[in-house]
C-alpha cells in the first residue's frame, strides 16, 4: 500500500539511518481523499495513530522506534 496522498518521506541519501514522515495538511482535516482503502478513518477523518502502528509493523525487523510530535500536530 502507497501512503503518498498522506505523507511524504525524507531519508539520509548519504547513508543516514533516519527516516523522517511530513504528514500532509490533508490528514488533519475531515475530508481527506486517499486512494489506500486500507486507512483506518473515522467520520472521514484518518486515524493517525493506527497509521503509525501500521508502519511500525510494515517495518518489523527494520524500525527501531518510531517518535511522534503530536504536539506539533494542528488541532480544531
Amino acid at each position: 500500500s502507497s501512503y503518498n496522498d498522506v505523507a511524504e518521506f525524507f531519508h539520509d541519501e548519504f547513508g543516514g539511518l533516519v527516516i523522517c514522515v511530513f504528514l500532509k495538511p490533508s490528514v488533519f482535516e475531515n475530508n481527506v481523499r486517499s486512494k489506500d482503502k486500507n486507512l483506518s478513518k473515522q467520520n472521514g477523518v484518518i486515524d493517525i495513530n493506527e497509521m503509525i502502528k501500521s508502519w511500525q509493523l510494515l517495518g518489523n525487523g527494520i524500525v527501531k522506534s518510531i517518535r511522534t510530535f503530536a504536539e506539533r500536530w494542528p488541532t480544531d
